[in-house]
């Protein structure tokens, strides 16, 4: 998805945040959509490649994490790629997590995976 440029960037600077925090709780096998990272794998859903943000083993169990911005909660392609990656993670007993900003984005994120009737963990940054 191309986003605009400061959205971009408050975006990056999530997940990069997101990744400090997995590998500072030695959690292993993390990877990053973003500079500098081993990528994650890319996840196929009706003919459409979808790559997560994060990727990590945690406790010995496998968690794809996606990273939104206040501004891209409600984004048809977020709404896409959210439920893809939560029926990827029900096939394969993995855990799928939406991380943003701390604050109302925790409550926004909360309201639209209800409304899209996808489970998920929330995590905020």
């Amino acid at each position: 998805m191309k986003r605009p440029i400061q959205q971009q960037q408050e975006h990056d600077l999530l997940v990069q945040s997101l990744v400090r925090k997995l590998i500072s709780n030695y959690h292993g096998n993390v990877k990053a959509d973003i500079e500098q990272r081993e990528k994650p794998k890319v996840i196929c859903r009706d003919d459409v490649e979808l790559t997560p943000d994060v990727t990590a083993t945690i406790q010995g169990g496998d968690f794809i994490f996606e990273v939104e911005t206040a501004d891209s909660i409600s984004d048809e392609h977020t709404a896409l790629e959210w439920k893809a990656f939560n029926d990827y993670c029900k096939e394969g007993n993995r855990t799928f997590v939406v991380a943003v900003p701390e604050g109302d984005s925790i409550t926004m994120a909360q309201s639209r995976l209800n409304e899209l009737g996808v489970e998920a963990e929330i995590v905020g940054l």
